[in-house]
This record gives C-alpha cells, sequence and structure tokens, in this order.
C-alpha cells in the first residue's frame, strides 16, 4: 500500500469532519423544529455522543499504543536472541581454542614421553608395532587429526565404533 502525503490525509479528515458537522446540524435543526421542547435531551444526547467519539478516538489510539509496544518488545526479543546466539558462538569458539591448546601441551609432553617409550621398546627388542581400528572410525579419526583417548572422546561426544575382543 503506497504511502499518501500527509497534506491528502488532512485534506480528507477535513471533509469528512465537515460532513459530520453538516449531519449533526441537520440534526439538530430537524430536532428544534420538530421538538422545540426537546433541545436539553438532545444537548445531553450530543454530548454523549461527542463523549463516545472521544473514547473510540482513545481506544484507537491505545490500540496504536498497543501495537507499536508489541512491535518493540518483539524487536527486542529478537535482538536479545542474536545476542545470545553471537555469545554462545564466541564461548563456543574460546572453548574449542582452550580444549586445542590443551590438546597441544599434551601433544607436547607426549612427545617429550616417546623418548623414554623408545627406549622401553628398544631395551624389549620390540622393532614394529600394529594398531588396529575399525574402518568405521577412519573419518572421525581424520576429523580429529589423530588418535584420541577414550575419555576424551566420551566427553567430547566423539562417536567410536567398539571392536569386539575375539
Amino acid at each position: 500500500m503506497a504511502k499518501r502525503p500527509m497534506n491528502i490525509w488532512r485534506k480528507e479528515d477535513e471533509q469528512i469532519q465537515e460532513k459530520e458537522e453538516k449531519i449533526i446540524d441537520a440534526s439538530y435543526d430537524e430536532i428544534k423544529r420538530l421538538y422545540p421542547n426537546g433541545l436539553k435531551k438532545y444537548n445531553e444526547l450530543f454530548s454523549y455522543l461527542s463523549n463516545k467519539k472521544t473514547i473510540v478516538s482513545d481506544i484507537s489510539r491505545i490500540k496504536k499504543y498497543e501495537q507499536n509496544f508489541q512491535e518493540e518488545r518483539k524487536q527486542k526479543h529478537i535482538e536479545q536472541e542474536r545476542e545470545e546466539r553471537h555469545k554462545t558462538e564466541l564461548d563456543k569458539k574460546k572453548n574449542e581454542q582452550i580444549e586445542r591448546n590443551r590438546l597441544e601441551a599434551l601433544s607436547n609432553f607426549r612427545k617429550i614421553a616417546s623418548q623414554t617409550y623408545l627406549t622401553i621398546l628398544h631395551d624389549n627388542g620390540i622393532t614394529c608395532l600394529y594398531h588396529f581400528t575399525d574402518e568405521r572410525n577412519l573419518q572421525s579419526i581424520k576429523e580429529q587429526g589423530g588418535l584420541l583417548s577414550w575419555a576424551y572422546c566420551e566427553n567430547n561426544g566423539i562417536k567410536i565404533v567398539n571392536i569386539p575382543f575375539l
């Protein structure tokens, strides 16, 4: 719906008001003619109708206010949800970074400890190790960047397909 310029609205409002005044004046003249002594009742009726018109106008303004209030409330709710999602995303990224740092520190520790393991393997004549994994776990291993402990996987919701021992 295209918006009309304010002066057109005012002109239409003025025309409507003029028509209403003509009707009221005609009614007033007709009542005076028919009921010369009933002018007091007409004035009371006119006063009542004027008050009713004011009340209708007030109700209309209240409804507009309520609509504006509801719209502002809706916009505020949308903005709060947006902020909460943003905060959640930031928290998630922060937690992921903390976990990466923890794993990196753990990886560095393992590198240092690996020399001890190599010495034990060498001293015991072990020249190779074999690791078996279910091929259904390969995609997860690739996504995680390597093998992780069972505890870590369970705590972080990483699904592991367990191979039953024979």
